[in-house]
């Protein structure tokens, strides 16, 4: 990704053999320097939005969507990313911090919103990480949320679908490098056969027990975006 945003080059796919119609663009540690060095080439240099523009338009006729993954901390890449996209999505977790996290890529947004890119839409917020009993807490979230992005996004700011807090979850899907519904089915089995194994003596797969509820709300947050997403392109269809 870094060697093609410095030129403008096509962006580099790596077609995944294990899930048919995914591509991937692989990054690393060395972006964080690709905003320093387009700064160093001078103010007659493209700026890294434009460079982000070049690659894309190059690569963005064979695919039905693109999905850009920021660091939400390097501003550069993130209001690059911004100046090219279509919708935004934010994700936050109910804690004050988060929420300041928000407000600095809500401000970042409306920048690019307001000068390089006026068609631009905030789609949304995604909430992530929510305790199942923390009832109070994700009502009050939600309120201060909307409160803080009123005037930016949908009608309802904040997602309706949301993801649960499932720590042993996130653990397996790292370890075993699968998304969640691709293990859905792997530790359903292993749950059931899990008396089989302390009579073995053996140690259990997976940290999770069930991965049903978590499948579902991920599967839920992607209609909702879908949904959001389809919704905003119909509007710009009619209104050329």
């Amino acid at each position: 990704l870094r060697r093609a945003l410095e030129d403008g080059s096509p962006l580099p796919i790596t077609l995944d053999p294990a899930r048919p119609g995914l591509g991937v663009v692989q990054s690393g540690a060395r972006l964080a320097d690709l905003t320093t060095l387009i700064m160093a080439r001078g103010y007659d240099a493209p700026p890294l939005g434009a460079l982000l523009h070049e690659s894309l338009s190059a690569v963005r006729e064979d695919w039905d969507l693109v999905i850009i993954d920021t660091p939400p901390g390097d501003r550069g890449l993130v209001e690059a990313a911004f100046s090219v996209a279509e919708g935004v999505v934010i994700v936050s977790k109910t804690d004050e911090r988060s929420f300041d996290g928000v407000t600095v890529t809500a401000e970042r947004f409306q920048a690019v919103h307001q000068s390089t890119n006026p068609d631009v839409q905030l789609l949304g917020l995604a909430l992530f990480d929510i305790e199942s009993q923390a009832v109070k807490i994700e009502r009050e979230a939600r309120a201060e949320l909307e409160q803080m992005l009123q005037g930016l996004a949908f009608e309802q700011a904040v997602f309706k679908a949301r993801i649960r807090h499932a720590s042993g979850a996130a653990q397996d899907v790292r370890k075993r490098g699968k998304l969640v519904h691709e293990l859905e089915n792997e530790v359903a089995r292993a749950h059931r056969e899990r008396f089989a194994r302390i009579k073995a003596g053996e140690e259990s797969t997976f940290h999770a027990s069930n991965m049903d509820g978590l499948a579902g709300d991920y599967a839920s947050l992607a209609q909702e975006i879908l949904g959001r997403l389809s919704a905003l392109t119909q509007t710009e269809e009619e209104d050329a």
